[in-house]
This record gives C-alpha cells, sequence and structure tokens, in this order.
C-alpha cells in the first residue's frame, strides 16, 4: 500500500495490474515487489510459505541424522563383535596347535585334554579383555559338553557367566547364550531340574531382547525343548518345537532347528513308551537329513542308532539289528574305523540282550564302557549306566555274585546319591541279584523301596517297566504273587 502512495513515480507501481498482483503474491506468501529483494527476505518468505513441507523436512533431515548414527554405532558394535569372535576362534585354534607351550613337545593329546590343560591358562592371560575372555570361555566350554564333559564344561560356563554378567547385568543376550549353555550342561548330568530353570531363563531374556520371529529364539528354544522332552512333558515341549520348526524354516541349510527338535521329540516320544511315534518321527528325520545333505552326513548315524532302540523296544529286532548296523557302517566310513561311539555300541548291545544274547551283550557293553572310561575316568553317570547293564547281562547268565559284586562296587564308587534315579536302579539291580540267589528276604525291601524310588524320580516309561518287571519276576521266584497288583497299580499311575 505504501509503495502504490510514494511520491516518486519510479518508486510506485507502474500499473493497477502489477498492484493487484503484488496483492495476490503476498496473499500466497509470495515476495512481494513493495519490499527489497535481499536474500534475506526472499528466504523468509520460501521458509513462511513451505513452512509445513520444511518441517517435515528438517524432520526427515534429523531422522536420517540419527538413523545414520545409529547405523554407524550399530555397524562399530557388529564390527567389535565380529573381531571378539575371530579373536576367540584364533585363540581356540592356538589351543589346539602342536607347538602349544602349554603341552608337552611331542605329546598326544585329546580334544578334551588341550582344551582343559590349554584354555585357562589362554583365559588367565585375557584378564584385561574380559569380553574376549567370556567368549573364550563360553566357546570352550560348549565344544567340552558336546565332546561329553559335562562337569568340566560347567566350571567354564559358570565363569563365563559370571563374566558376562558383570560387563552387562543380568539381562543381556549374551548372558542368556550362557544361561542355555549351562542348561544342556545340566541336562546331560540329569540334573533336570536345574537345566529347566536356566532354559527357561535363558527363553524369557531372549524373547524380551528379540522380535517375534527372530531366529536368535532358535538355539534357547531348543534347550527348553529338549528339559521338556527329558521329563517326558510333551504337553510343554511339542508348542516350542512347531515353533522352533517355524523360525528354523528361515535359517540357511546346516543350521540346527527342524533337525534338532525332531530329535528331541522322537526321544520324548520313547520315554513315554510310545515306540511307534518315536520311530515315524525318525525315518522323518532320516528323510529331511538325507534329502537335505546327502547319504554320508554324521547326523544320521545318531537317528538310526535312535531309531534302532526304538524298533528293539517295539519287538522288530530285525528291523533293530538293521539299523544299528548301518549306523556302524556309516560312522566308519565318516569318522574311520578306529573311531569309538559309547551310545552307539551300547544301544546295539541291547539288540543282543534283547534277543538272549546275553555273552554278545556283555562285550558290547565292556566296549563301551572302556571308551567312556577312557575319555573321562570313573565319576561319571555314563559309566554307573553301563555298569549295571554289565551286572544284568551277568545274572542273566547266571553269575549272580559276580553281578552282586559289580553293583556293590558301583555304589560304592557314590557317583550318584539317592536323589538321582540311577541310585534307586543300581539298588533295584543288586535286589534282582540277591532275589536270583534265593535271598528273598534281603531283596524284597530293596526292590519294593527302590521300584518307588524310580517312579517317584524318573518319569521315562521304559525305566519304570524294567523296574517292575524286576520286581515281579522276584515275586513269583519268591512264592509271593499276589503282591504284583499292588505295585502293578503303582506303575499304572
Amino acid at each position: 500500500m505504501l509503495k502504490a502512495l510514494r511520491s516518486t513515480p519510479a518508486q510506485r507501481y507502474v500499473s493497477v495490474e502489477r498492484f493487484a498482483a503484488d496483492i495476490e503474491r503476498f496473499q500466497a506468501g509470495l515476495p512481494v515487489e513493495a519490499l527489497d529483494g535481499s536474500w534475506r527476505y526472499r528466504a523468509g518468505k520460501f521458509l513462511t510459505r513451505h513452512r509445513r513441507a520444511l518441517s517435515a523436512a528438517t524432520l526427515a533431515a534429523v531422522m536420517l541424522a540419527w538413523f545414520a548414527g545409529t547405523m554407524a554405532l550399530q555397524a562399530r558394535r557388529i564390527a567389535a563383535e565380529q573381531e571378539k569372535k575371530a579373536r576367540v576362534a584364533s585363540l581356540v585354534l592356538d589351543i589346539f596347535e602342536l607347538s602349544n607351550p602349554y603341552v608337552t613337545p611331542g605329546e598326544e593329546l585329546t580334544v578334551r585334554e588341550a582344551l582343559e590343560r590349554s584354555s585357562p591358562v589362554v583365559a588367565e592371560g585375557l584378564r584385561g579383555q574380559p569380553d574376549v575372555r567370556a567368549e573364550l570361555l563360553h566357546t570352550t566350554g560348549s565344544i567340552l559338553r558336546v565332546l561329553g564333559f559335562p562337569k568340566t564344561a560347567i566350571e567354564q560356563l559358570d565363569e563365563a557367566l559370571a563374566i558376562r554378567i558383570d560387563l552387562h547385568g543380568e539381562d543381556h543376550l549374551e548372558v542368556a547364550e550362557t544361561l542355555s549353555a549351562l542348561a544342556a550342561a545340566r541336562r546331560d548330568l540329569y540334573e533336570i531340574d536345574q537345566a529347566e530353570t536356566l532354559a527357561r531363563r535363558a527363553v524369557s531374556m531372549t524373547r524380551e531382547r528379540l522380535e517375534p520371529g527372530d531366529p536368535g529364539l532358535v538355539d534357547p528354544l531348543l534347550q527348553l525343548v529338549s528339559v521338556y522332552c527329558a521329563k517326558g512333558e510333551l504337553e510343554n515341549a511339542e508348542p516350542l518345537a512347531d515353533e522352533v520348526i517355524a523360525l528354523a524354516s528361515e535359517l540357511p541349510p546346516g543350521s540346527r532347528g527342524e533337525i534338532s527338535v525332531l530329535q528331541y521329540l522322537a526321544q520324548a516320544h520313547s520315554r513315554r513308551g510310545e515306540y511307534q511315534e518315536a520311530v515315524a518321527l525318525n525315518r522323518r528325520l532320516l528323510e529331511l537329513v538325507r534329502g537335505r545333505f546327502g547319504d554320508n552326513y554324521p547326523t544320521l548315524i545318531g537317528t538310526l542308532s535312535n531309531m534302532g532302540m526304538q524298533l528293539r523296544r517295539s519287538g522288530d529286532l530285525d528291523a533293530a539289528k538293521e539299523a544299528f548296523e548301518e549306523a556302524l557302517v556309516l560312522q566308519s566310513e565318516v569318522f574311520g574305523e578306529d573311531h569309538q561311539d559309547p551310545i552307539l555300541i551300547n544301544n546295539y548291545a541291547g539288540v543282543h540282550y534283547a534277543a538272549g544274547d546275553f555273552a554278545a551283550a556283555e562285550r558290547l557293553y565292556r566296549d563301551a564302557l572302556a571308551v567312556v572310561l577312557d575319555r573321562g575316568g570313573p565319576q561319571q553317570v555314563p559309566v554307573l549306566r553301563l555298569g549295571l547293564r554289565i551286572a544284568r547281562t551277568l545274572t542273566r547268565q547266571d553269575a549272580v555274585l559276580e553281578a552282586e559284586r559289580e553293583v556293590r562296587r558301583l555304589l560304592a564308587e557314590e557317583i550318584v546319591d539317592d536323589s538321582h534315579w540311577m541310585w534307586h536302579e543300581a539298588r533295584n539291580i543288586l535286589g534282582e541279584s540277591l532275589s536270583s540267589q534265593g535271598r528273598c528276604e534281603e531283596a524284597e525291601p530293596m526292590l519294593t523301596e527302590s521300584f518307588q524310588g524310580i517312579l517317584a524320580k524318573n518319569k521315562t516309561a521304559r525305566v519304570h517297566d524294567d523296574a517292575f518287571e524286576r520286581l515281579r519276576d522276584h515275586f513269583e521266584r519268591c512264592g509271593k504273587p499276589e503282591e504284583i497288583p499292588r505295585y502293578e497299580a503303582m506303575l499304572s499311575s
């Protein structure tokens, strides 16, 4: 308006149309002729006119800067994690070098000996790098567990857990990772209640930290599934197993997941005496593994062994023998003729025992025991288990005095105490040997008390059936068949 009223013609609008246009420009928030055309003025008008778009652009720029910063931080974390993993891989390789300074030059050593001797010394040298130290202890502890040395594994995993809690607090994915590994080790020691507590905690912690459907849930869920299967609680295991199978479908070939969960479910059905269901799952597993990895994949050995055991228990001894012999041939092809798997030998011995060839079963059980003793010494649960099976073969061969001496020796070793179901099974088998000698009064309380102890401490149908069979044979042998229904009712309940 002031421009239109200025006294100097050169400073006024040259026409009414220009004046009207300037009014429209003002209403639209555009620069007008009435004000100077300075950069500051025109910029101000631009900002006013596009304030919403500029606000959105500013927000987008801020978010982009935040995202870039976050990604850079994440990249640094990933790089640091990869560097830590690479450092630990290098340290583990160092442990197995023949020139390792912690091993006598030229001395032959097993994987276990290398880990037990060297990893604590290497870890001690990493006290200034606690994150790497914890990763090394976690890795070597996990390897020891897989090799069948859960007690030594727990020592290293416990230390790794303490370091990780000190570094990250109670709720962290690395803490959950070690809790899951500890659950597996406790399960291997038949400490099922402790294993369940650890596994449930690991799953809960991982669920809180990861999105639903994240493949990082596979390992902790697998451990909890395995614990529930060990307890025979299929109603708890199966929903988690379905979740693992769904998650595993997103993982690359070679990952655990569907294969492992089918193994655990088959074992759970077997523990409940549902042998046909277990065999069906193992046949599905064999097809899956062969289709994905070929006919010489190591997992096939354990699957064939488990299936052979289930076929034996269902009474199909010929099919069981065929499965075990296929597993033995495959083991020789994959690992060499000198490789000995005590679990496979033990299971194969069971076929001979079921067929009544007790001498062959005894030889195989002793072969398996020799391997276990060579790997870990006498204070192991597998030593007790195999020793008891040897005692049973001796009883079946009428070497009852030798069987009695063997079981008493095992009990004196105190490998387990009365809180463990195998302590009760040992007394049950000792009672069987006494009963077979005609020492009925001495045998009966041992058999009845241990039978009830087994029912209370173990949920496996096969173990219950075996204990009842020994008790029933005793009552029939000692002229008390009227007592059988009372204990049969306990078995049913």
